[in-house]
């Protein structure tokens, strides 16, 4: 059984070594997949799951070792001297916590690489027209093109004109990508050659809904925005969301694979909210 386990956790090692590597250096998530990031054949949501996966098979192997191993352990911590504990213990603890504090205080070098990663996540965006809100690469084709003030219909044209292939105005941004083999972010390019306002960047909510919108329920949506509940679910419904009151938005995006940004924005079009300045 030994030998199992351990070949058991030297390949979750591996894996995981591997994977902690590409998470360190790959672009944050909503870049990621604006600019549709890959590597090695697999996604940003590929990687993220192997380190997951293995990173649980890492902690039962990792357990599971330390059971069958724990008379040789009890002699690396029991001293052979007098003292109370033995050197090998004492000073791995210590080092132990020393990272731990340094990292989470954001001390010198620990702050440096994670500096480090920072910048190397930065650098897959450099280039690109930066995306309108956060998780733009969810919005539907009609958000977008109501966001670059271009009549939808033109939208969709245009896009067929230059070869990019659109089933719906309700496809978002990423679906239309990968039909087409694309990144969402040429999308966004294309459209932003005959939109009269340019690139352009939005609140991803409104100031008074700023903080832990994931919280909110399409109730108290419709009511701090001055609308109708049934208004709301007749926008979510448009674009192939179905809700129901007491959902909150948070639930509503884990379910359509998007953010409660993207859930609030898609209540944002045109009409469909009074006295908020974050609303076009």
């Amino acid at each position: 059984m030994k030998k199992y386990i351990s070949l058991l956790l030297l390949y979750s090692l591996i894996v995981e070594t591997i994977t902690g590597i590409v998470l360190y250096v790959m672009p944050h998530g909503s870049t990621a997949y604006w600019v549709n990031w890959t590597f090695l054949g697999l996604d940003k949501s590929q990687w993220d799951d192997l380190h997951i996966i293995f990173g649980f098979l890492l902690i039962i192997f990792g357990i599971w070792h330390t059971v069958l191993n724990w008379n040789s352990i009890l002699c690396y911590i029991k001293s052979k001297k007098d003292t109370f504990i033995s050197k090998p213990f004492a000073v791995s603890t210590v080092l132990s916590l020393l990272f731990c504090a340094g990292t989470v205080a954001g001390l010198p070098p620990f702050k440096k690489v994670i500096e480090i990663g920072n910048n190397l996540k930065t650098m897959w965006a450099k280039g690109e027209l930066k995306p309108p809100a956060p998780h733009a690469e969810m919005y539907p084709l009609i958000k977008i093109a109501e966001l670059l003030e271009i009549p939808p219909a033109r939208a969709a044209g245009f896009l067929n004109y230059k070869g990019i292939k659109v089933v719906s105005l309700y496809q978002n941004l990423k679906e239309i990508a990968d039909m087409n083999g694309i990144k969402p972010v040429d999308i966004y390019k294309t459209l932003v050659e005959i939109s009269p306002r340019g690139p352009v960047q939005i609140a991803s909510s409104c100031p008074e809904l700023a903080d832990n919108i994931g919280d909110e329920t399409v109730s108290s949506i419709a009511k701090k925005l001055s609308i109708s509940e049934k208004e709301v679910l007749r926008k979510l419904s448009l674009v192939g969301i179905k809700a129901s009151p007491e959902n909150t938005l948070k639930e509503i995006a884990v379910k359509y694979n998007t953010a409660p940004s993207v859930i609030l924005s898609l209540i944002h079009s045109k009409g469909g909210c009074s006295g908020c300045s974050g609303c076009n």
